[in-house]
């Protein structure tokens, strides 16, 4: 999908009903503009991940793909990047290198809203630029967050652990590397059905020396083991440098005597001192306030044309529903509304497509 005059501003992947993509090709480019580019995937709530309809998903580890960035199922190599409810999928499983999201925002950003990334070895590649992921479910097993210099805030994620294992692994290679990870008022048990003993996992691992992390706020369960931190592997600590650090963390997984090359905080660090300017991060997802009502309309149907047929008002809302043109809405309510820069609401109804713009 190639951008033209520099727009390739907004993809909406919606067809009213729940699709999977093996195969997903997304080429923006343009010599005279920046571009923004927001992909939307078809959600039932977009404010969380539970109902997300859109899944992109791939088998290849990077014994076939030939790296471990190739291996990526979704594969992210610019800035001014946001998707929302999207399911990325990596299922190839154990024993080997497999990403789900590779993540190269460069010097500019990325956000991730409500999505889904499921691996079990590395499964996101946060590698490089200010990255952002809120209320995403990650899923993994074996250093499954990790990276070399991007600085990236995970806020409000459910970490679900699926085998032995350690979440984060930080390439964070001098203290002059911006690397920086912080889990912020997660959620971090076990994969629902699957069964691990306590302690299995650990918040991290030091891929380089001077790996940073800080888990803070949150919800640590039993699948936490009580050193918190690991050291590399036997014979290769790398954990000279590191800066591993925790503050207000509660559950079984909080307590216990922690690694002696890791503290706890006084205070929590801020979403403004990690991550700088917060003026690209849809703060209006961020706060749960993504469905403000709207004021206007578009007429417009979702998968055919339609005309007008008629108007109605419920409290601050106006939709206008199209008729003629909603036979492929086969689910009984869905909603897609918010993200920066995106005005517009989309509601299938019993047959019905309606879709009122929030300017």
């Amino acid at each position: 999908m190639p951008a033209l005059a520099g727009k390739c501003t907004y993809l909406k992947l919606e067809t009213c009903r729940p699709i999977s993509v093996r195969f997903l090709f997304f080429i923006c480019r343009s010599l005279t503009r920046i571009l923004i580019v927001t992909i939307y995937g078809y959600t039932t709530n977009d404010q969380n991940f539970a109902n997300n309809q859109v899944t992109i998903t791939q088998r290849k580890g990077a014994d076939e793909a030939g790296s471990n960035d190739a291996s990526g199922t979704f594969r992210v190599k610019a800035g001014n990047f946001a998707a929302y409810n999207l399911n990325v999928v990596n299922s190839r499983g154990e024993g080997t290198q497999a990403i789900a999201l590779s993540a190269y925002a460069a010097s500019g950003t990325q956000g991730y809203y409500g999505c889904k990334f499921i691996g079990y070895q590395d499964t996101i590649l946060a590698q490089s630029g200010k990255q952002v992921y809120d209320k995403c479910y990650i899923e993994g097993a074996t250093d499954f967050i990790f990276g070399q210099t991007a600085v990236a805030w995970f806020e409000k994620s459910t970490i679900a652990i699926s085998g032995r294992g350690w979440i984060t692994a930080s390439g964070r290679d001098s203290s002059s590397n911006p690397a920086y990870y912080v889990i912020n008022g997660a959620t971090v048990s076990t994969k629902s059905g699957v069964s691990l003993a306590a302690g299995s996992t650990y918040l991290g691992r030091p891929w380089r020396n001077y790996a940073r992390v800080v888990v803070q706020n949150s919800n640590l369960g039993a699948v936490v083991n009580s050193a918190g931190w690991s050291i590399w592997q036997s014979g290769d600590t790398r954990t000279d440098q590191v800066f591993y650090r925790e503050y207000g963390n509660t559950g079984t997984g909080a307590s216990g005597t922690r690694a002696s090359f890791s503290s706890k905080l006084s205070s929590a660090v801020t979403l403004a001192n990690v991550i700088g300017s917060t003026s690209w991060i849809d703060m209006n997802y961020w706060n749960n306030a993504g469905t403000v009502s709207p004021t206007t309309t578009t007429l417009v149907a979702s998968t055919t044309s339609a005309r007008p047929a008629s108007t109605s008002t419920s409290g601050a809302v106006t939709t206008t529903q199209a008729s003629g043109g909603g036979g492929d809405c086969s689910v009984a309510q869905w909603g897609q509304c918010g993200g920066q820069g995106y005005t517009g609401c989309t509601v299938c109804a019993a047959g019905t497509c309606t879709f009122s713009n929030g300017n």
